[in-house]
């Protein structure tokens, strides 16, 4: 199994960074292992390591965010990160993340902007189209997306398509036809004429 080789790369290498993130990602919330150093560990501790280890890895910067409450903090080589500090970081790290822009989205207040190391300023809308344009299949993008707009409102993707809430709900559905959230933000969506 996955658990297994990642355990035996740790067993190797005790300080692989990515086998730490990999192991970190079998776990569920709440979920503990031991290591081979007989060490009890946490799915937030195994990402946590990997960020220690790696400071240039983006998906364990992004999962070590995804595993904090909202008013929490993490101490990662003495500098304390939030969730938005973390995710800012993943984006930075990894530009290519669409999953980070996306998360980083979800943290921003509405009409909060935010400028990032390179210089660029993201707003929550910016997030998430770009988030849509790295990843067209991510599900989770055109959602919160679509949560931004109004029923009436249109926005314009990378592509050059227009797509109203609607539109942005059911894309959403149909990239994952499990996703239950989206479902029920398309309910909400339509007005009681519409049902």
């Amino acid at each position: 199994d996955d658990r297994g080789a990642y355990l035996d790369i740790l067993s190797a290498d005790p300080r692989n960074a990515q086998a730490f993130e990999n192991l970190g990602s079998t776990l569920l919330p709440g979920e503990s292992l031991r290591l081979p150093d007989g060490l009890l560990v946490s799915k937030r501790s195994l990402h946590a390591k990997a960020a220690e280890l790696d400071e240039s890895h983006s998906s364990a910067h992004n999962s070590l965010g995804a595993m904090l409450d909202t008013d929490e903090v993490c101490n990662l080589k003495g500098r304390e990160m939030n969730q938005r500090a973390l995710f800012a970081r993943a984006v930075e790290l990894d530009p290519g993340n669409a999953v980070a822009h996306c998360n980083l989205g979800v943290v921003l207040g509405r009409s909060e902007v935010i400028q990032l190391a390179d210089g660029r300023m993201w707003d929550k809308r910016s997030l998430f189209l770009r988030g849509i344009e790295l990843d067209p299949g991510y599900a989770f993008a055109y959602n919160n997306l679509a949560n931004l707009l109004h029923p009436k409102d249109w926005v314009r993707l990378s592509d050059g398509t227009c797509w109203n809430q609607r539109s942005l709900y059911l894309a959403a559905i149909q990239l994952d036809p499990k996703f239950a959230v989206a479902f029920n933000n398309l309910g909400l969506s339509m007005g009681p004429w519409d049902k």
